[in-house]
């Protein structure tokens, strides 16, 4: 099925968790998640992006919202 709006804020957890989240299984609209704690507190590094890489193949658009979260949408 098809997920239209999907938010996440595990406290450090959402770019470990949505590196293993089938993508094309769910096929989510939209993802906002936190970034800031991707590779430890207060850190990002190479897990967010690896994330990024892996979110481009699915979202047309990819943006900073705030000054800790990310917002991938797939634009129709």
């Amino acid at each position: 099925g098809q997920i239209n709006r999907f938010y996440i804020d595990t406290e450090g957890y959402d770019v470990p968790l949505l590196l293993q989240l089938d993508l094309a299984k769910f096929k989510l609209d939209y993802i906002e998640f936190e970034y800031t704690h991707s590779d430890g507190v207060f850190k990002t590094g190479d897990n967010l992006n690896k994330l990024l890489e892996k979110l481009k193949i699915n979202y047309n658009s990819i943006n900073k919202s705030g000054q800790y979260n990310i917002i991938a949408q797939s634009l129709k």
